[in-house]
């Protein structure tokens, strides 16, 4: 049957402004089909946030560029900080029965593999899901925003890699759905004033503390929008095996390298763990014999190693911005005008913590995949 290709100028993603002009299509024609498609969705999780050198040279150029380093703090809407790195735990991760990782294959353009890393960090359920569904998920200060990638990309299943001939589809989602960073920046603040963080309320909580807010949000937000997800991941993937990833627990021997106050760490912790028994419960409730979704728990691969620890596979505070980095928080100094902007790699996992993230991969998913 001849293949054709039909192109259109017309977009769901950028601001309107820019025409687009197309002038060729390549095409490479393989001998047979790739045996598997793997597609990597989610937040800054599985796109390898903090999984580079400081300077932001592990991140594929299209995801890191025109930050606050390139135009002198100003925003740019050509801007892009999904930092999606060559050092993420999808890649780094070996398919059951393979002897390479799936990096391996990538890089060396394997014909058996078809792989898309999408993730972008700070990605929400929202920035996940098709434009025509998004609006089954809440919350309600989605409004407006349902469907929508970060900047300036389509939603990640608006992408039209995830079909009928994907294989196995990584995601980690849910954290940002729970504000966890914005609740983690809370904490630096009110050691810096000497508050009570879970005391704090945020200003889109409507007056409740940050410690119940935020245990309100992972009981009741987080399921719904996860679930949602993985439905319009099953529609568009219908034999696809789906892994859900969750996080690790941030706090283990202290938190004084990240300014938060040490009991401030059992309730953030409690919060780790609570967010991974919801992730777990929804990939159960929409997991079947023929199209399975499991839940990968990385808790126990980062014990000895979480935040803080002498061998830590999770940055402390990172203080040199990559080319599309906006300073995630500004830690005050002494003097007149100074200040230190802290990096979007702190708080994630470095390279450390995706070898570990990606054996949890491997051992997930034997047995279950393919």
């Amino acid at each position: 049957m001849p293949c054709t290709v039909s192109l259109s100028n017309v977009t769901q993603d950028g601001d309107g402004v820019d025409d687009i002009a197309w002038d060729a299509v390549a095409f490479e024609p393989l001998d047979s089909k790739p045996n598997d498609f793997v597609v990597a969705l989610g937040d800054s999780y599985s796109s390898g946030e903090g999984a580079s050198e400081p300077d932001g040279s592990n991140y594929y150029l299209e995801s890191d560029h025109h930050g606050t380093k390139t135009v002198d703090g100003e925003d740019s809407r050509f801007r892009n900080a999904c930092h999606r790195s060559a050092e993420a735990w999808s890649l780094k991760a070996s398919l059951p029965g393979n002897s390479q990782s799936i990096g391996e294959d990538f890089n060396s353009r394997a014909s058996d593999l078809d792989y898309h890393l999408l993730a972008c960090s700070g990605a929400e359920a929202m920035n996940l899901l098709p434009f025509s569904t998004a609006t089954e998920t809440k919350p309600t200060d989605y409004a407006g925003n349902e469907g929508r990638g970060q900047f300036g990309e389509v939603s990640q299943l608006d992408r039209g890699f995830v079909d009928e001939n994907t294989t196995l589809v990584t995601l980690s989602i849910g954290g940002n759905d729970a504000r966890f960073g914005e609740v983690l920046k809370a904490c630096m603040t009110a050691r810096w004033t000497n508050r009570d963080c879970g005391a704090m309320e945020l200003e889109y909580d409507g007056g409740v503390f940050i410690k119940q807010a935020t245990m309100n949000r992972v009981a009741v937000d987080v399921p719904a929008s996860v679930q949602t997800v993985l439905k319009q991941i099953r529609a568009k993937a219908p034999t696809a095996v789906v892994l859900l990833m969750g996080y690790p627990q941030i706090f283990e021997t202290g938190a004084d390298c990240v300014q938060i106050h040490d009991e401030e760490m059992a309730w953030l912790n409690g919060i780790s763990d609570q967010l991974n028994d919801a992730l777990r419960d929804s990939a159960l409730a929409q997991s079947t014999v023929d199209a399975p979704v499991v839940f990968g728990d990385p808790t126990a691969a980062f014990s000895g190693h979480n935040l803080c620890t002498e061998n830590s596979a999770i940055n402390g505070l990172q203080f040199e911005l990559t080319p599309g980095d906006k300073p995630m928080i500004t830690i005050p100094v002494p003097g007149p005008n100074f200040g230190l902007g802290v990096s979007m790699q702190s708080v994630h996992p470095n390279k450390f913590g995706t070898d570990l993230y990606a054996r949890v991969m491997e051992s997930t998913l034997t047995g279950v995949y393919p």
